[in-house]
C-alpha cells in the first residue's frame, strides 16, 4: 500500500462470488445424478457409494476434485496472498476485497457488492483495518435482500452491502446506511446517508471494528454520549 508503488488501475467495481473455497458434493455428483439434489444426507451417501462401486474412475475424479480445493484453500492461506484469510473459512468474497483495493493505484475508487459481514463479522475485522488504516473509505450502505428481491437465488432476510473507498491515506469518517430495502432508492439514501466517525467504530466496537447499525444521525450522537469516557464493561481498570 505504500506510495511509492508503480501502476494499478483507477478503478475496481464488481460483485463477486460469495461462495466459500470448499468441496460441495451436490455441485460434483449433479453431473452424474439429475436429481442429486434432492436428497437427503443418507440418500445422497448411497447414491455416492453406489456410483463409486458402478464407476471407479468417478471416485478418482472426486478425489481429485477435493485435491483443487485443498491447494486453492493452501494458496489462500499464504500470507503473501491474501492477509484476510489468514483465520476461519475462505470466503471468496473476502478475498476479492483485499484484491480489489490492492490491484488499485494510489487515489484509484473500488465499488464493491458484499454480504453485510463485511461491517459485522469478527472474521472481517483484518479488513475492516484495511480499510480504515490504507484507504478513504466514502460509503457502506446495507440493503435488505427483500421489498424487493434484488438476488432471486439468496434468501430474502440476506443482507448485502454496497462499499466504496479510495485507496491511500485513511478514514476519518464515512457514509453509511442500514436496513434498506430498494437500490433504485440509492439516490435519496446517499444524500440522507448518516456521517460515522472511525473514532465511533473504535468507541462502540474497539475489540473487532463492527459496524454498528443505528437508524439516525441522533442515535449516533446518544450512543457516543452513552459510551463517553467510562471504560466498557469486561475492560480492565
Amino acid at each position: 500500500f505504500g506510495s511509492d508503488a508503480v501502476g494499478g488501475f483507477s478503478a475496481t467495481v464488481g460483485n463477486p462470488p460469495w461462495d466459500v473455497i470448499q468441496p460441495n458434493t451436490q455441485e460434483f455428483y449433479i453431473n452424474y445424478d439429475p436429481d442429486f439434489r434432492k436428497c437427503d444426507k443418507q440418500e445422497a451417501l448411497s447414491i455416492i457409494k453406489k456410483l463409486h462401486m458402478m464407476q471407479p474412475n468417478i471416485a478418482e475424479k472426486w478425489e481429485a476434485y477435493e485435491a483443487g480445493f485443498q491447494e486453492a484453500s493452501l494458496y489462500c492461506k499464504e500470507p503473501e496472498a491474501y492477509t484476510c484469510l489468514q483465520k476461519g473459512k475462505i470466503d471468496l468474497y473476502k478475498a476479492f476485497l483485499e484484491r480489489f483495493l490492492t490491484i488499485l493505484r494510489d487515489e484509484g475508487r473500488m465499488g464493491i457488492v458484499v454480504p453485510s459481514g463485511i461491517y459485522t463479522d469478527q472474521g472481517c475485522q483484518t479488513l475492516r483495518e484495511m480499510f480504515f488504516n490504507h484507504s478513504q473509505s466514502d460509503f457502506l450502505y446495507c440493503f435488505e435482500n427483500r421489498w424487493p428481491t434484488v438476488f432471486s437465488a439468496v434468501d430474502g432476510r440476506f443482507k448485502f452491502v454496497l462499499f466504496g473507498s479510495k485507496k491511500g491515506g485513511s478514514t476519518d469518517r464515512f457514509k453509511c446506511a442500514f436496513m434498506e430495502h430498494d437500490p433504485e432508492r440509492l439516490p435519496i439514501i446517499d444524500t440522507n446517508a448518516l456521517k460515522m466517525s472511525v473514532e465511533h467504530v473504535k468507541k462502540f466496537s474497539p475489540d473487532t471494528l463492527s459496524v454498528m447499525e443505528f437508524k439516525n444521525q441522533h442515535d449516533i450522537d446518544i450512543t457516543t454520549k452513552v459510551y463517553g469516557d467510562w471504560p466498557l464493561l469486561g475492560n480492565k481498570l
